[in-house]
C-alpha cells in the first residue's frame, strides 16, 4: 500500500466522522486524548489482510501506545459465567490520567445500505446477515454493558481492584443510499453528519454509467477512509468488466465516477438475501 493511504488510514481513527455519538446514553469516545505526535510508523506492522474491524484495532492500540493521556489495562479481555462460558469480550479497558476514570471501550466499523421494502426502510450489511438495527440492540443491551455484569465486575476488581468503568464506543463507517433516492432516511442513532455514500443494483450499472471503461476501486482495509481527491488518485484503476466481474459475485467498494462519493456496486442476488 502506498505511504499516502497508510496515513490516510491511520488519520481517519483520528478525525472521520463517527457513524453515531450517543448510544441510549452512552457516549462515544474523547479522540482528542489519542497520541498526535506518534512514531513513524513501518509498512510491515500492519497486517492487510484480516478483518476490517481487527485493523482498526490494530491502529487504535497504535494512538493509545502514542497518547498522554490513555494507558491500555487490557485488550480483548474475556469474560465468563460460572460455568466458564464466554459471555462475551471487553475490546479495550483503558485508564484516562486525565478524568482518572477506566473506560470501557468498544469500537466498530460498520457499513449499511438504505433499503425500502413495502414495509419501510432497512439497513442491511454488504453482508446482508448483518443490521443496523440488530447491531444497535446488541451494541447497546449487550456489548457496551458487559462491564456491568455482575462476571465482569467481579473480573475487574479481582485482576486489577477496579470498581467503576465508564463504557464507551467508537462507531465508524457509512450509510449508502440508494443511487436514485439521495434523501433516503438516516436509520435510528445514526449522526446527522455521518460520512454517506450511494449503491446500486450491478444490473443498474449501464443505465447510470453507460460509457464508463474504468474506475477507482476501494479495497476493503480503505474502505473508512474519506475519499479526498488526493486519496481518490491513489486507489488502483480497473477496468470496468473486472469490477463488474467482482459485483457479480459480492459487494464492491468503488469511488463514483462523478460525485466523487464512495459507491457500492451490488448483485442483483443481493436484494433477495437483504430481504
Amino acid at each position: 500500500m502506498s505511504f499516502e493511504l497508510q496515513e490516510a488510514l491511520f488519520q481517519s481513527l483520528i478525525h472521520a466522522p463517527l457513524l453515531c455519538n450517543d448510544l441510549d446514553g452512552i457516549p462515544s469516545f474523547d479522540r482528542n486524548g489519542l497520541g498526535n505526535s506518534a512514531r513513524p510508523l513501518k509498512p510491515c506492522e500492519l497486517n492487510m489482510e484480516q478483518k476490517l474491524g481487527h485493523l482498526y484495532e490494530d491502529v487504535l492500540l497504535y494512538w493509545i501506545r502514542a497518547s498522554n493521556r490513555y494507558s491500555l489495562i487490557a485488550q480483548h479481555q474475556q469474560v465468563f459465567d460460572a460455568q466458564k462460558r464466554t459471555l462475551g469480550e471487553l475490546d479495550f479497558l483503558l485508564h484516562d490520567a486525565f478524568s482518572e476514570e477506566h473506560i470501557h471501550l468498544e469500537i466498530a466499523v460498520k457499513f449499511y445500505l438504505a433499503v425500502k421494502n413495502a414495509d419501510g426502510w432497512h439497513y442491511p450489511g454488504p453482508d446482508p446477515r448483518d443490521h443496523w438495527l440488530r447491531k444497535r440492540t446488541h451494541l447497546i443491551e449487550h456489548q457496551l454493558r458487559l462491564s456491568e455484569f455482575p462476571e465482569a465486575c467481579e473480573l475487574l476488581q479481582s485482576k486489577w481492584q477496579i470498581g467503576r468503568v465508564v463504557p464507551q464506543h467508537l462507531i465508524y463507517g457509512c450509510i449508502f443510499r440508494p443511487i436514485d433516492q439521495l434523501d433516503a432516511p438516516l436509520p435510528a442513532s445514526i449522526h446527522p453528519n455521518c460520512r454517506t455514500g450511494q449503491w446500486l443494483y450491478l444490473s443498474d450499472w449501464h443505465r447510470h454509467f453507460p460509457d464508463l471503461d474504468e474506475v477507482r476501486w476501494v479495497p476493503k482495509p480503505y474502505w473508512p477512509i474519506t475519499l479526498t481527491d488526493f486519496i481518490s488518485q491513489q486507489l488502483p484503476i480497473v477496468k470496468a468488466e473486472v469490477f463488474q466481474a467482482k459485483a457479480s459475485q459480492r459487494a464492491v467498494l468503488i469511488r463514483h465516477p462523478l460525485s466523487g462519493a464512495p459507491c457500492f456496486v451490488v448483485p442483483d442476488s443481493w436484494s433477495r438475501l437483504s430481504a
